[in-house]
């Protein structure tokens, strides 16, 4: 059985600068979210999937993974401006954003799954995970937490084993610092 993979209806590759000029042409119109609060039962219960498959062996790592819903409707003026508050930091990473109608997300991660440079023939992702909050020590703490480090090379592992059919090649690993928190990031590519 093949894995579904969606095919957007279109794609655009804009600079950051030029991304941003153009979102400045439409209004601006401040959206009431109208934020839900989380549920805490989502969560437990993918807690407790995940601690059944760490006593089977099944897991060694996993992230329990919670989104936070709003009532207002993704209007293009709403995306607008969710997108332009994604913008307003030099954030390392990804913002996206996925849309059926009125309904859909926008998020940013600073993880990339893959990226295919057709160039050379590479594919890219890598293995972030480990995380301190950023402090004036959290990037030499991270570095040298044996506990961090070991759940970061489960991560570059999997990767690793996924991909072993390929020339695997892998960067040393270092801390990334971001604006809040600190991450153990190893680059991957094939």
């Amino acid at each position: 059985a093949q894995n579904p993979v969606y095919i957007a209806d279109a794609a655009h590759t804009l600079s950051r600068e030029d991304f941003i000029g153009l979102l400045s042409t439409y209004s601006k119109s401040i959206p009431e979210l109208n934020w839900k609060s989380v549920q805490e039962s989502g969560f437990r219960e993918q807690y407790e999937q995940s601690f059944e498959a760490f006593k089977k062996g099944i897991l060694k790592k996993t992230v329990p993974i919670i989104l936070q819903e709003s009532q207002a409707s993704l209007s293009f003026e709403n995306k607008v401006y969710i997108l332009e508050m994604l913008l307003q930091n030099k954030n390392f990473g990804w913002s996206y954003g996925f849309f059926n109608g009125s309904r859909g997300m926008i998020g940013h991660t600073p993880e990339s799954l893959i990226i295919w440079n057709k160039k050379n023939q590479v594919a890219e992702t890598m293995a972030l995970a480990g995380t301190l909050p950023r402090t004036e020590t959290a990037k030499f703490e991270i570095e040298n937490d044996k506990k961090i480090r070991t759940e970061h090379n489960y991560v570059v592992d999997d990767i690793s084993e996924k991909l072993s059919e390929f020339k695997f090649e892998k960067s040393e690993t270092k801390a990334e610092e971001l604006k809040h928190l600190v991450h153990l990031k190893t680059d991957c590519k094939i």
